[in-house]
This record gives C-alpha cells, structure tokens and sequence, in this order.
C-alpha cells in the first residue's frame, strides 16, 4: 500500500488556487456540494452577464511517486441546471522538457465522456469513449477513476461508474515544456452557452496504486 500523493475529503481549509471569467464566479467548500461529510466543492461560473466559453477552473500541485504511477479519484455531480457545460478533471506532468497531459471530460447536457488524446497547451482535443455515459440527472453523482503510467506516458484504465476500459495502449498527449518540472491537478468547469453552470465534486483522491 502507497501513501496518498493527496487526499481530500473537504472537511480543512480551501487549499486550491482559483481563477475563472469575471468577478463572481464561486470555488469554494459547500454544505449543498456534499457527497460525504459537511461540505463538498462547489463550482460555479460567473452569475453576472453569463457568456458562452465562461470558465471557473481550480488547480493543485503534487509531488511524484517514485513508481511514476499517478491514478485520481473523484464523485462528481454536473448539476442538472447547468443545461450545457464541460467539466474536465486532468493531470499534467512536465518532466523538464515535454508536458504530458491526462484528462477526462464530462458534458451536462446529453452525459458523453470524452478522454483527452491529443493537440497543444490551451488547445487539446477529445475523443469520445463510445457508450460510457455519467448520469447528469438532479444531483446525481458519478463515480470518476482514471490513471496514467508516466514510466510507460500512456494511459493506464478510466472507469465512469460501471464502465471500465483499459487504456494502457493509448499515448499520453504531449507539448514541449522546456525547463518545467511540474504534476499538477486541473479540474475545469466551462460553459458551452451563455448560461451560469455548476458542478459538484467531493471526495478526491490522488494515489500511486495501480487499479
């Protein structure tokens, strides 16, 4: 059994930078965005002058294990009045000259899940992991697993509540980084039109075992 690389079950202090679009976006613990416990992390984008492309986005540093395995756990919940948003949960790795990115992302409206496979820094593109869906009916939670292989920089297995597919073979998108040594957790929240979007998420869990 490895020690956790980072744990958190929302009942401390905020530990995560923030920034978003506007000035009243919201990242913060939330009794309402409770799974388990007092509080979960409420997401919101900006209430004020909501436009499409709004983001409210929160980030963690980490430290590497020495197996270079990296595998993140979370329950997420797309509120149900957030008609048409994104939510993406990555792990980015800069190993001194090239940055490897992980990612799942969810969609609100029809509850796709896409899996980041390719492009550049600010721009990565997504492919669809066909009949994997996250339920994004009211406060209905999901069940989120998916790790990375830094030895190997593929892939290892995504889970989305019951459905488990093994993704060793797939290559970890990558962009030069010169001079950056970084494992870095992003979780994003983002409109896809010009409405205000919430997510939940509560008990995250970043580990070196390999599922």
């Amino acid at each position: 059994m490895h020690p956790a690389v980072f744990a958190d079950d929302c009942s401390k202090t905020f530990v995560y930078p923030a920034d978003g679009t506007g000035a009243d976006y919201v990242a913060e613990y939330d009794p309402a965005a409770a799974l388990i416990g007092q509080n979960g992390i409420l997401l919101q984008t900006r209430a004020t002058e909501p436009a499409e492309n709004d983001f409210v986005r929160i980030k963690k540093g980490l430290w590497l294990p020495p197996n270079r395995f990296v595998r993140l756990q979370s329950a997420v919940s797309v509120v149900s009045d957030s008609p048409s948003a994104s939510l993406t949960l990555a792990l980015t790795w800069a190993d001194g000259s090239i940055r490897h990115e992980t990612g799942i992302r969810l969609l609100s409206a029809d509850g796709k899940v896409y899996y980041i496979s390719g492009g550049s820094v600010g721009a990565w593109t997504y492919t669809e992991l066909v009949n994997v869906l996250i339920s994004h009916a009211s406060e209905c939670w999901n069940r989120i697993d998916v790790s990375m292989n830094l030895a190997a920089l593929t892939y290892h297995v995504l889970q989305v509540n019951e459905s488990v597919r093994n993704m060793s073979a797939i290559a970890l998108p990558s962009a030069d980084a010169p001079g950056a040594y970084y494992l870095d957790l992003y979780i994003h929240l983002q409109t896809l039109e010009a409405q205000q979007a919430t997510a939940w998420l509560d008990q995250i869990l970043i580990s070196p075992e390999n599922p």
